[in-house]
């Protein structure tokens, strides 16, 4: 059933709760979070001809949607309450302890949503600390598989973690964020293995730095260089 507010894109505004319609997808069109997820508005369609709002999930992951692909978690609810007690009002039999007791139902779902975001907050917290360390265990496995292969050609790094198979590793590990082969890099002395992080790009193999601007913006690195 379309939301009240489907035809009113501009009152969406930044920093808006939603919930996604759709499931949301990243790189490669690989599902990143399904059906039901809750996130926030950050940026709204910057003219008519616009139509994409961009959300940002709980795990930093941002996704473009269209109105039609989410609604509004907590001010909809509030709204048709808001509703309910304006048209109730004008009857007759209206008293002022029903109206007390729709707003303090309405507080009420207020309060349990706010408790629910908080708990989701945690779990993705939990599930993205979990994958990087995952990330850090799989890039370290295969950094000490191609120094083993270094030892037995003269110092030189593999072109590709396809060669270290199978003497020296029976499978490329894959990166737990997209559940793709890990990233790998000959550099001119050593190389660079890494996992694309909880941003879901792949920047590159770039390390994390104290800039705060770009704090969001790195990879899970292992880099060795002699």
């Amino acid at each position: 059933m379309p939301s009240e507010m489907s035809h009113q894109p501009d009152n969406i505004s930044a920093g808006t709760q939603v919930v996604s319609l759709v499931g949301v997808r990243g790189t490669g069109d690989l599902l990143v979070h399904p059906r039901g997820a809750v996130g926030v508005v950050t940026r709204t369609p910057d003219g008519p001809g616009e139509r994409h709002f961009l959300v940002r999930f709980s795990d930093g992951f941002e996704g473009s949607l269209t109105r039609q692909q989410f609604d509004v978690l907590c001010n909809e609810g509030l709204l048709r309450l808001q509703k309910m007690i304006d048209e109730t009002s004008q009857g007759p039999r209206f008293s002022r302890y029903r109206k007390v007791l729709i707003f303090s139902v309405a507080g009420l779902i207020a309060l349990a949503l706010c408790i629910g975001l908080a708990v989701l907050h945690f779990r993705a917290e939990k599930r993205r600390a979990w994958a990087e360390i995952r990330a850090k265990l799989q890039i370290s496995r295969v950094a000490l598989e191609i120094e083993r292969w270094r030892l037995v050609h003269d110092g030189c790094a593999p072109d590709s973690l396809a060669e270290l198979a199978p003497d020296f590793s029976p499978s490329i590990p894959l990166d737990p964020f997209d559940n793709n082969p890990l990233r790998y890099k000959k550099l001119a002395r050593g190389f660079l293995v890494y996992s694309i992080g909880a941003d879901f790009s792949d920047d590159g193999g770039k390390e994390k730095t104290g800039d705060e601007a770009d704090s969001d913006h790195y990879d899970i690195t292992f880099r060795v260089e002699r």
